[in-house]
Formats: structure tokens, sequence, C-alpha cells
């Protein structure tokens, strides 16, 4: 029997909207992203919050979610052609990954990384 239904947001590239909903309750679970494939086994999902460098404010991100990327950023330079992008007019983010288990909601850290923009 199916438990969640998973709803993109989005017709472009990722990072892109995510909605996560209990069947059985037509609960919303979780509203949030995730990038590039969708990462789901049936317990868990793998999910992503985006640090754009022009959202200064960073109001929708979490507090742990802005001291992993900024561990992330002291250590971590970007390369050659994300130096480029940037300077060419793009903008490169930093995505903090997640995995959600989705019968606790409990977020694990996995990584961060740099992504290219628009």
């Amino acid at each position: 029997m199916l438990k969640y239904l998973l709803q993109d947001y989005g017709t472009g590239p990722g990072p892109r909207g995510l909605g996560i909903f209990e069947i059985a309750t037509n609960a919303s679970l979780f509203s949030g992203t995730y990038y590039d494939n969708l990462e789901y086994d049936g317990k868990g999902i793998t999910v992503v919050q985006v640090l754009n460098s022009w959202d200064t404010n960073h109001e929708f991100i979490d507090a742990e979610s802005l001291r992993y990327a900024a561990e992330f950023r002291k250590k971590t330079p970007m390369t050659e052609g994300q130096v480029k992008w940037k300077n060419d007019g793009g903008d490169v983010a930093i995505i903090v990954r997640y995995r959600l288990d989705l019968s606790t909601m409990k977020q694990e850290f996995i990584d961060c990384q740099y992504i290219k923009t628009q």
C-alpha cells in the first residue's frame, strides 16, 4: 500500500520544489526543495536547503544549515569554473543536503556542495 505522495513543483532544472503528503491522513509532511535526481527509497528522501548568494537574509534557512554552509565556505574554495561562472554574471549557491526520515521527520546531515544557478 502506498504511504506517501510526492509532488514536484517545478519545470526547470534543480533545485526544485517538493511537497510530501501522507496519503492516509492527507497531511502535508514536508514542503521544501530537492536537487537534481529525486532520491527516495520508501523510507526517506534527500532534501536540500539552498543558500543563494543574493539572498542575504536566508530567512527560510534553519540555523543548522547556515552553520554547515559557513563551515563549508571557509574550508572549500569554489572551482575555477564556478568562479568564472560567477564573474560572468551567474550565481553559485551552496546547497546543504539532508536525509529526511519520513516516519520521524528527523534530518540527518549528508554534505554541502556548490551549484551553479542563474
